[in-house]
C-alpha cells in the first residue's frame, strides 16, 4: 500500500476547521470554538470521524502507512479508546481548542450485542440457535446448549428455586426424564466487541419458565457492565502489542 500523504488541500482543510468567533455583549468577551471538521461536509453530530474501518486491523494499517514526516501541521497523536465499539485516532490541539480526527474504528452492527437482548425470555429454539451463534465457544455453552436442548416444557418448574439455582426436568435417555440443575450463576463470552481481541467473560443467570407452547428461558448479565472496562483494556493491549508508537488513552 503506498503511503498516504497530506497534500495542500488537506492542510487547508484542517486549518480552515477550527474557526474562534467572538461574540460581544455589554460585559465582556466570551469566545467559542466550532467543531473540528477534518473533511469538508462532514456531519456536525459526528466531527472526529475522517475515516470510518471496522476493526482495529484497519487502524493499524493506517498507522503503518501514514506519512508523519509530510503532515507537521496535523499528524496522529494518540489513540482514544473511547468504549468497548469504538476507537478514535486523534491529532494535537488546534489552536489549543479542538483535536482533529483521522480514523475511528466502530464496532460493526453484524456483532452488535442488540442483537440479542439480555433479559428478554425467549423459546427453547431461539435460545438454542443464540448461544450457537452470539456466544464463543466454550464447555458452559455446551452444558447450557444440553440441559436446554431437553428441557419437556410440562415439567418446567421452579423446584429449589432460592434464588439462584432452578430445577428443571430435562430427557436423560430415549424415555426418562431427570430433574437438573440450570448452571447458575455461569461465565459466558458473547460477541460484544471487536473480533481482534479476547472476548470478554461476564456472569450470567439464566432462568426457564413455561411458556406457550415451547418452554421459555432467559439469559441475564450479572457484573453490572465491567465487561466493557475489560474490553477497553483489552483493546488497549492489542495496539500496544502491535508496537503503535502513540499514546494510548482509554
Amino acid at each position: 500500500m503506498a503511503n498516504i500523504h497530506c497534500n495542500d488541500a488537506v492542510v487547508k482543510a484542517i486549518q480552515d476547521s477550527v474557526r474562534t468567533e467572538i461574540i460581544r455583549n455589554d460585559r465582556e468577551i466570551e469566545y467559542s470554538t466550532r467543531p473540528v471538521h477534518l473533511l469538508p461536509n462532514m456531519p456536525t453530530k459526528k466531527p472526529h470521524i475522517a475515516m470510518l474501518v471496522h476493526t482495529l486491523t484497519g487502524i493499524t494499517d493506517f498507522l503503518q502507512h501514514y506519512d508523519r514526516d509530510e503532515c507537521d501541521t496535523a499528524s496522529p497523536e494518540m489513540i482514544h479508546v473511547v468504549d468497548y465499539n469504538r476507537v478514535d485516532v486523534l491529532s494535537k490541539l488546534i489552536d489549543d481548542t479542538e483535536r482533529a480526527g483521522f480514523i475511528t474504528a466502530q464496532l460493526p452492527q453484524i456483532i452488535d450485542p442488540k442483537k440479542f437482548d439480555f433479559g428478554t425470555w425467549y423459546d427453547q429454539e431461539t435460545m438454542i440457535i443464540a448461544l450457537q451463534t452470539l456466544f464463543v465457544p466454550t464447555n458452559e455453552i455446551k452444558t447450557l446448549l444440553k440441559v436446554i436442548g431437553n428441557v419437556k416444557d410440562e415439567r418446567v418448574a421452579n423446584l429449589s428455586d432460592d434464588g439462584f439455582s432452578q430445577t428443571v426436568a430435562a430427557r436423560s435417555g430415549v424415555a426418562s426424564v431427570a430433574e437438573v440443575e440450570l448452571p447458575n450463576p455461569i461465565r459466558l463470552r458473547p460477541y460484544r466487541t471487536f473480533l481482534e481481541i479476547n472476548q470478554p467473560e461476564s456472569l450470567f443467570v439464566v432462568r426457564a419458565r413455561h411458556g406457550k407452547p415451547l418452554p421459555e428461558f432467559s439469559v441475564h448479565l450479572a457484573d453490572a457492565g465491567l465487561w466493557k472496562l475489560m474490553a477497553i483494556q483489552s483493546i488497549k493491549e492489542y495496539f500496544k502489542a502491535q508496537d503503535v508508537e502513540l499514546p494510548i488513552i482509554g
